[in-house]
């Protein structure tokens, strides 16, 4: 299968944060009955923006750029995968894995925060390249990781998963 950033994937990511702010920015015009206190507006915004939007924003912007060029082809079939950057250039089988480190947010799979579901795999070759593979650039990034491959494969949860 090949992996590679598309509008799709941003869409997918940052839908969380769109429907979300979308359905709260409803509900609050509906309490209010098209009257907005200008103080509360501002102070929900506030809140909203702090706890959704910049996390989110600063996630999704922190996995575009470690993932921007990047082409990730895996093929379980053939136990090999190849990653591409213009840096890096890597062909290889799963046994010339060392580790995969799995980095997530915490509250990913719960719908709470939209950052939540955000995660990276940080995995280190035998000859000791290493490169990261982040959520948006390929879809349930854990479930085709974990316990698939025949890897060592370490997790650990962060507020923001941030490489």
């Amino acid at each position: 299968m090949k992996y590679k950033i598309r509008l799709i994937d941003h869409l997918r990511m940052l839908s969380h944060l769109i429907i979300t702010d979308a359905i709260l920015f409803v509900l609050y015009i509906w309490y209010f009955r098209f009257t907005i206190p200008t103080a509360y507006f501002y102070w929900l915004f506030l809140l909203l923006f702090l706890t959704q939007i910049l996390p989110t924003v600063w996630v999704h912007y922190n996995h575009y750029l470690l993932n921007k060029n990047s082409v990730f082809i895996l093929d379980v079939a053939n136990n090999s995968f190849q990653f591409d950057e213009p840096d890096i250039k890597i062909k290889a089988n799963f046994n010339e894995i060392e580790c995969v480190k799995f980095v997530g947010s915490y509250g990913g799979g719960t719908g709470v925060y939209s950052f939540g579901e955000y995660c990276f795999c940080a995995i280190k070759m035998k000859d000791g390249r290493n490169f990261i593979v982040t959520s948006l650039l390929v879809p349930s990034l854990k479930s085709k990781f974990k316990n698939k491959l025949g890897i060592p494969f370490e997790e650990s949860f962060k507020i923001l998963a941030i490489a």
